[in-house]
């Protein structure tokens, strides 16, 4: 009887094991655990010998570490597949040049199968099914036995992917009460929400759902006096407020909202508001007239019989800063990931069909389409526009004088089957950074066209800027690092939440960064001392930000807005809605650009 009569089920969420026929697999040592841990990270991708023996032995491996890493896929092997004979080749861990390649067939490997529950469970609650949504949450989180990877995490890219399944699994959590206080539920769900309350103290929607459901079971009292704890927790580790959401949740409860007694509660402000797509801005001063003039500016549009001008997928808007309104659209390529000002143009790298488009401000229109990979980001200086290719694994230099690509650094293995995603990329103290999965930081001198130097952080890096004397870096261990230009030595590191980007502006640098549901923050850190000194809550999935003349930056989030804001005070003075699906923002010629994809499926 072959292997493939009895297939395999591979468990990570816990200790990791592997089972077949229901019996557990024995796998003989940590190596092999180790090993075993890093394929199913990269199930059915290529992962070249070169990385599995820094992934083991990092960077003081043996002189025998190849044929070590030989030993350890055969006793992998052995264990896998019992049946197979000595000299055949392997079929469920195969060797393929330039290294090996792990095949997991669809519903053989747990953490997908989660994932997949979780957006069916996702989805459901969107659309009004809390049953099936708690019940398809709960099915998710029942497949769950400890931490990701348990006792089997040690190598740099299995940290990182536990790091990332662990946020999934409480995001499920959070997406499940909220599904369960749908249903009206309310005093059996306290017990559980104070556990998790007192393990994750520093999760807001936690607090906010134990909050509600302690009011929900006549403990109104408790719920505000939580609310006045998590206040002073948040001020005194964080130096932050707890946001608006939740500080309109305490401000309900005072006032026994009826919204509050049944379903998911949509909290509305009593102050002067302008309503955008179901959310809602706080009005002070300043935006009380921001939302003013938005109202009359509506009203003249409607007055004409037309609908405010909106972005289509493969589009940039142009909002005038002053108006603060759309007043056209560009298009570009397929699904632009982002844009840049510089030398007198607007450049959107269009990730979808590998190209960059130059648009002419003054006129509004493309002038120049460029070829050049895949490209996922760009960054103007030292006379060009660089590109990070994504899994293109390049970098590409434009000359803005002959619009053609110049120079290509390809900075992963030249046979390697599987790329290395060059993810993003920055121009500034005196050379041309980009950050890679499996590379680190790279630092290319702009004079030569070469990568002269490289750091690794034993975690994903996401994105980078460069800026007041330093380089920063934020990584997939929830991270902001800041390096040494010269040296790469790193002189800071700032815890910042789950991070999506990281911009260098004038005010300082801002990182923009995931609160776990559904909701992106503004996170300003001081350049000097690496320390946060604000968050400002956007509410909404934000995707980018550009740094603005004088203080503040603009911010889109996928909802569909560009709002400006100011990082002194936190305030949200314009919001402009640009069309569904914004992917990037930059600012200049006297206007602010917002590159528009297509939607997700």
């Amino acid at each position: 009887m072959t292997d493939s009569e009895h297939p395999l089920e591979f468990r990570v969420l816990g200790p990791l094991e592997v089972r077949r026929d229901g019996r557990e697999v024995a796998l003989a040592g940590a190596r092999e655990r180790t090993l075993l841990a890093v394929l199913l990270v990269h199930a059915n991708e290529v992962a070249s010998s070169d990385r599995l023996i820094d992934e083991l032995w990092g960077d003081r491996p043996p002189d025998t570490a190849a044929t070590a890493l030989h030993g350890i896929v055969s006793h992998i092997r052995r264990a896998l597949e019992p049946n197979r004979l000595p000299r055949d080749p392997g079929a469920v861990l195969v060797t393929r040049a330039p290294g090996y390649v792990l095949r997991v067939p669809p519903g053989a490997l747990d953490s997908e199968r989660f994932e997949e529950l979780l957006a069916d469970g996702r989805g459901a609650l969107e659309s009004g099914e809390a049953s099936r949504a708690a019940a398809v949450l709960r099915e998710a989180l029942g497949l769950w036995r400890g931490d990701a990877f348990s006792g089997s995490d040690e190598a740099p890219s299995v940290h990182a992917e536990a790091i990332r399944l662990d946020e999934l699994q409480f995001e499920a959590l959070e997406e499940r009460i909220d599904a369960d206080l749908a249903l009206g539920r309310g005093d059996e769900l306290v017990p559980e929400l104070e556990a998790f309350v007192e393990h994750e103290p520093l999760r807001e929607r936690l607090r906010g759902q134990l909050m509600l459901v302690l009011y929900r079971s006549g403990r109104q009292a408790e719920a505000l006096e939580l609310y006045h704890e998590t206040r002073s927790t948040f001020r005194a580790r964080l130096g932050i407020e707890p946001t608006p959401r939740l500080r309109e949740l305490e401000q309900a409860i005072l006032r026994q909202d009826p919204e509050l007694d049944v379903g998911l509660p949509r909290l509305r402000p009593r102050a002067v508001v302008r309503r955008h797509r179901g959310r809602v801005l706080l009005a002070g001063s300043a935006a009380a007239l921001v939302a003013i003039a938005a109202v009359v500016t509506a009203a003249i549009v409607l007055t004409r019989g037309e609908a405010p001008l909106q972005g289509a997928p493969g589009s940039v808007v142009v909002i005038d800063p002053t108006l603060k309104q759309v007043v056209d659209t560009i298009d570009v390529g397929a699904g632009p990931a982002a844009t840049v000002y510089g030398h007198g143009s607007i450049w959107v790298a269009n990730s979808e069909d590998g190209t960059v488009s130059r648009i002419d401000p003054e006129a509004r229109e493309v002038i120049k389409v460029i070829g050049v990979g895949s490209p996922v980001d760009l960054a103007v200086g030292r006379g060009a526009i660089w590109v990070a290719g994504g899994i293109d694994e390049t970098v590409s230099r434009i000359d803005p004088e002959t619009n053609a690509v110049v120079a290509e650094l390809r900075l992963g293995e030249q046979d390697a089957v599987r790329p290395v995603t060059v993810q993003g990329i920055a121009a500034g103290e005196g050379a041309v950074w980009a950050v890679a999965a499996g590379r680190g930081l790279v630092r290319i001198d702009p004079a030569s066209n070469r990568v002269v130097d490289s750091v690794g952080f034993g975690a994903q890096p996401l994105a980078v800027a460069a800026g007041h004397g330093s380089v920063w870096v934020v990584t997939a261990d929830s991270a902001l690092i800041r390096l040494e230009p010269r040296s790469l030595a790193v002189t800071a590191r700032t815890s910042v939440g789950s991070p999506l980007d990281v911009e260098a502006v004038d005010d300082g640098v801002v990182v923009i960064a995931s609160t776990g549901f559904g909701a992106a923050s503004l996170w300003l850190i001081d350049a000097a001392t690496a320390e946060l000194t604000r968050t400002i809550e956007l509410g909404g999935s934000a995707t980018g930000a550009a740094d603005t003349r004088g203080p503040g930056v603009w911010a889109v989030t996928r909802e569909g807005t560009a709002t400006r804001v100011d990082l002194g005070s936190g305030e949200m003075q314009a919001s402009v809605e640009t069309g569904k699906e914004p992917s990037a923002v930059a600012a200049g010629a006297q206007a602010v650009w917002v590159a528009i994809r297509e939607p997700e499926p």
